[in-house]
């Protein structure tokens, strides 16, 4: 029989046999039938489509969103003249890192508090009140270990100075000397903000007395001056005067030596006329006696005794030729010279002489005294001079030393403003926690804490990572820090920086963070894991379906209708992804993108 009439009895029996047998099918079953319903099905192809992409591994973990970095501005005790109060300064908590004790922080109480979770926080302002005081926060790498005062000097003075500076109350040198500039400007601070600056004597007036002390020093020492240059005078005037009594003294001694040198000359002319007197009356008295003499012998021939006579013999002669000295010839010459000088001014005597050198060398005396009084008296200006210019720089220290204080308890500084509020304390009336305020001056960041089981090259730092977001979107990011975790496991702390800024309102948001271990330079060929098969030579290999109908639908039961073709194509594996394996045919052309692959069967 013919093919074809074999299929028109097969078509007239199958035609029949549905027709008779329906109802019969309904109600009877034969043991065949009862034992096929019991085997399993035939077997099929479970096949899978060839896709084109990029392919990865991935590895899913969870993160918390958390702030880059945290400043946890602590508590403190209300300020004092002492620097033994605690200091509030700040701590700054990176991602992972030791929290604060919310614990008791001071014996202060929280009186007012001026912000909230999500405000931001700028340079100057007050965040909160603690004791009605206020808490001041600067910006500042470091915060205060001491109250700062005027007169201090030091890094943590420049770094308040140049916070107030920036402020605009400040416009000195970032020197670091607490001087009253600084002082002044640190008043301000206080006064924008609302509050009286603490001031180095808390208050009670000692400051106002040192300075009016430190003033009536000042005034003391001048007239000290006064004294010592009125002393100077006098010693000044005793000098004119002891030079005075010198210049007469001297003149005196002069007189003295002119009035000998004049007696002198007059007794030697006294003397010389003495002696030719009595020579001009000796002769007189010869000549009248040799007259006499001749006149007697004329007379009675006998020469006259002239011893006896002579006075009167020459008569009037004895008038003539010197009568008028009043010098005979009886006189004797030492006896004219001494009537001669008894009438000539007397000679200055050597005690006159004495006492005229004594005068001048008293007068000396007295000279070097009042010259050594002067200098004495000048030491003493300068040395009340040097008591006004140690009382006025006294004063100067103790004003130096007198002003306004920035203390630790009041003036936080913080690493970076503005910064956003991340936490405040609330309990107002009662005492204060440990942090008084916690501030968030940078972005947000994921950290997947505790990481286990995978590659290190997959979370290596600058590693790209997928982000899914709170709102559903997806967002790159990037590895920044990888540390090792805390239990002393294998396993890590990672941090990622999202490539978007995060709204720091979502700080503690648990999301999903997908970590790529593995991926193609670009789109590669892709197939199952189960499509790829190993013969016993450790060659690769995929089943490609062709053929009529060799779809992924019609070969689900390829075998039964439309007869595909299988063929082997052996190929070389890349990267292995979480759903696809990366293939490459050994043959290019024999395998490509929308072919199917058989998996398993």
């Amino acid at each position: 029989m013919k093919r074809g009439a074999w299929l028109a009895v097969v078509s007239a029996l199958a035609v029949a046999l549905t027709a008779g047998g329906f109802v019969a099918g309904r109600f009877i079953r034969s043991p065949a039938e009862v034992a096929a319903d019991a085997e399993p099905p035939a077997a099929s192809l479970i096949t899978a489509e060839v896709v084109r992409q990029r392919i990865e591994k991935t590895v899913i973990a969870r993160g918390d969103l958390v702030p880059s970095e945290q400043v946890n501005v602590a508590a403190a005790g209300g300020w004092s003249s002492g620097e033994s109060a605690p200091n509030p300064g700040f701590e700054v908590i990176m991602p992972g890192g030791g929290q604060v004790d919310d614990g008791g922080g001071s014996d202060g109480v929280l009186t007012d508090t001026f912000v909230a979770v999500g405000d931001a926080v700028d340079e100057g302002e007050v965040p909160i009140e603690v004791s009605e005081r206020p808490l001041i926060v600067l910006r500042g790498p470091v915060p205060l270990t001491r109250d700062l005062r005027p007169g201090m000097t030091g890094g943590d003075v420049t770094q308040l100075q140049d916070a107030l500076g920036r402020l605009g109350l400040y416009s000195g040198a970032g020197d670091g000397v607490f001087d009253q500039a600084t002082s002044t400007a640190v008043t301000r601070l206080y006064a924008k903000a609302g509050y009286p600056a603490p001031a180095t004597d808390e208050g009670v007036g000692t400051d106002d007395d040192t300075l009016i002390a430190a003033d009536q020093a000042i005034d003391t020492a001048r007239d000290g001056v006064t004294t010592a240059r009125q002393g100077v005078t006098g010693a000044r005037d005793a000098v004119a005067s002891a030079r005075s009594g010198l210049a007469a003294a001297k003149r005196a001694l002069e007189d003295l030596r002119t009035e000998r040198t004049e007696a002198t000359a007059a007794r030697e002319k006294a003397r010389a006329k003495a002696v030719d007197e009595w020579t001009k009356a000796q002769a007189a008295a010869a000549h009248a006696a040799a007259q006499a003499a001749a006149a007697a012998a004329a007379a009675g021939g006998s020469t006259p005794d002239t011893g006896a006579t002579g006075g009167n013999a020459t008569g009037g002669a004895s008038g003539s030729g010197g009568a008028g000295a009043g010098t005979t010839s009886s006189t004797s010459l030492a006896d004219a010279i001494d009537e001669a000088l008894a009438s000539a001014p007397p000679l200055p005597t050597s005690s006159q002489f004495a006492a005229a050198k004594e005068a001048i060398e008293a007068a000396e005396r007295a000279l070097t005294m009042a010259k050594t009084e002067v200098k004495r008296a000048e030491d003493q200006v300068d040395e009340a001079k040097a008591t006004v210019t140690d009382a006025q720089r006294a004063k100067e220290r103790a004003a130096a030393r007198i002003g306004s204080v920035a203390p630790r308890a009041e003036i936080a500084f913080a690493p970076q403003l503005p910064a956003t509020v991340t936490g405040v304390a609330s309990s107002v009336g009662f005492t204060v926690p440990a942090v008084l305020v916690t501030l968030t001056p940078s972005d947000l960041v994921v950290k997947v804490s505790g990481l286990a089981g995978v590659g290190t090259g997959v979370v290596a730092e600058g590693s790209v990572v997928e982000l899914s977001m709170p709102d559903g979107a997806l967002q790159a990011g990037a590895v920044v820090s990888v540390v090792p975790a805390s239990d002393g496991t294998s396993a890590v702390d990672v941090v990622i920086a999202p490539d978007d800024v995060v709204d720091v309102g979502l700080a503690g948001v648990n999301i999903k963070v997908t970590f790529v271990e593995a991926a193609t330079a670009g789109e590669v060929l892709g197939v199952p894991q189960g499509a790829i098969s190993s013969d016993s030579a450790g060659e690769l290999s995929v089943i490609v379906v062709d053929g009529p109908g060799a779809t992924q639908d019609s070969t689900d039961d390829a075998g039964q209708s439309g007869q595909p073709e299988l063929r082997r194509v052996p190929v070389t594996s890349g990267v292995a992804g979480t759903d696809l394996v990366e293939v490459t045919p050994t043959q290019p052309g024999t395998l490509d993108a929308g072919m199917l692959v058989v998996i398993g069967g």
